[in-house]
């Protein structure tokens, strides 16, 4: 286990799992940075556009990841989202509700605080916090613990 190496070569006091690149079998799929154009491409040229396949992937390596490493925070639980901005899918279709559901029973068997990113809301690449509203009930009743942070990859630009 990979994160297990790092926990203790460098002596972590706590690992932020998180997914940026999303495994198409073909390729990855980058999610993030600072342009939609990429997450666009990536989406079409890697799962042909078949936005539900590319999400549940996503979400399939969170579970995955949350399994085999263990982190203690999950990371922008729902970043697959970011460029999105229901283009491609919306966050109310059943088959994303039962996918968010699924991934955070797994978050809850496996005891993993889930974190409340702030930087999309900042940076402007988002409406919401990571996860949104309606995740952050279902944190909330599930009894799942939250975290929040300002995922400054920088913090000295960033005071509080």
């Amino acid at each position: 286990m990979l994160f297990e190496k790092f926990r203790k070569t460098c002596e972590l006091d706590y690992i932020i799992g998180s997914v940026h690149l999303v495994n198409s079998g073909n390729g990855l799929w980058f999610i993030d940075g600072q342009e939609s154009d990429v997450y666009d491409e990536g989406l079409n040229s890697f799962f042909g556009g078949n936005i539900r396949v590319a999400v549940t992937s996503y979400y399939q390596q969170i579970m995955t990841m949350v399994i085999m490493e263990k982190p203690e925070i999950v990371g922008h639980l729902d970043k697959v989202k970011m460029y999105n901005r229901d283009r491609y899918f919306s966050e109310d279709e059943p088959w994303y509700r039962d996918l968010v559901a699924k991934t955070l029973k797994t978050i809850q068997s496996t005891g993993c605080i889930v974190e409340v990113n702030t930087r999309g809301l900042y940076k402007n690449r988002s409406e919401t916090l990571f996860p949104g509203k309606d995740i952050l009930q279902k944190l909330y009743d599930m009894n799942i613990p939250v975290t929040v942070s300002s995922d400054a990859h920088k913090p000295m630009n960033y005071p509080c």
